[in-house]
């Protein structure tokens, strides 16, 4: 995420880590990307049993540069106004709307991890006890909300309270903090 008060507009020729440091967990990311047996997946899922990996992280880089997000924010809302989106659509949505949004984001404490590691593992057995022994499914975790019966998010199986206080919090990544490329 881009602090705009202590962090330079992102520059593509340096590393992402060398850049921002801030961070949110979304659990909506918690998704199926390497599997092992055949899944049906869809656009923010899969039909069928998957494991979740405790050591593989999903970035989402909606929001590494405040610039681009409103530009990319711009193009959304004149496809809205094309016909594109729908009666819900976030894209109906102002640019002052997408500025406090994304000024609210910091309003509450950044959270240092500890000890270089990230929160995700315990955060994860707190609300998906188990999750590293057995697959997630239907049979394993109760759901909580969501009509798309036959499609396993993993944000639909934790109480929506709990969740959303998490998923507000913002982090400082771990110091010494790199990705590993494969």
């Amino acid at each position: 995420m881009h602090h705009v008060p202590t962090e330079a507009a992102y520059d593509f020729d340096v590393s992402l880590f060398d850049q921002r440091r801030l961070f949110r967990y979304n659990l909506n990311f918690c998704k199926p990307w390497i599997l092992s047996k055949p899944v049906e997946i869809t656009g923010h899922g899969a039909i069928g049993p998957f494991h979740i990996d405790p050591n593989l992280l999903l970035i989402h880089l909606r929001r590494v540069d405040h610039q681009v997000s409103r530009l990319r924010h711009g193009q959304r809302q004149d496809a809205y106004e094309n016909g594109r989106g729908g009666a819900r659509s976030r894209w109906s949505k102002s640019l002052d709307e997408l500025e406090d949004g994304f000024r609210g984001v910091f309003k509450g404490r950044i959270e240092p991890t500890q000890m270089g590691a990230m929160p995700h593992r315990g955060v994860l057995e707190d609300f998906l006890p188990k999750y590293t022994t057995q697959e997630f499914s239907a049979q394993n975790y109760e759901r909580k909300y969501g009509n798309r019966q036959a499609l396993m998010q993993v944000d639909k199986f934790i109480d929506e309270k709990p969740r959303m206080k998490f998923q507000k919090r913002v982090f400082k990544l771990p110091v010494g903090f790199k990705t590993r490329m494969i």
